[in-house]
């Protein structure tokens, strides 16, 4: 009984460490491309979020509704941009997007200021914009 317990632990170790090397692993790689990839400038001169999401996800709905409410919130001061990353694997993939939804937030002069993998809450969003706002 002893000898099993051991070996799940064992396992469970290595998983875990498995999962913090491509966690950290993929924060790298967002920093990466955060310093290297600038974006167009708009001409607008305003900040803007452009929003990668799928066909069938449920999570890009709900980011969806928060892109909507930030949108509410700031007005013409934000531009966001809804991209079907299916639609435009290039774009996806110069941005290093690997998950749906992922939001991409952009000073105005085609700075990355940060890539969130995953669901983003307008609370983040809000203390991102705020560095170029």
């Amino acid at each position: 009984m002893s000898d099993r317990l051991l070996l799940a632990l064992v396992i469970l170790g290595a998983v875990t460490a498995a999962g913090a090397i491509v966690q950290a692993a993929l924060l790298r790689q967002r920093e990466r491309l955060r310093q290297t990839v600038k974006l167009p400038s708009e001409a607008a001169a305003r900040p803007r979020i452009i929003a990668f999401s799928g066909p069938g996800c449920a999570a890009c709905r709900t980011q969806r509704h928060i892109l909507e409410q930030i949108a509410a919130e700031l007005g013409d001061r934000l531009a966001i941009e809804q991209v079907d990353a299916a639609a435009q694997p290039d774009l996806a993939r110069r941005l290093g997007v690997m998950v749906v939804p992922t939001t991409v937030v952009a000073a105005p002069d085609g700075r990355i200021i940060a890539i969130n993998g995953g669901l983003a809450d307008a609370q983040r969003l809000r203390e991102q914009l705020a560095t170029v706002a």
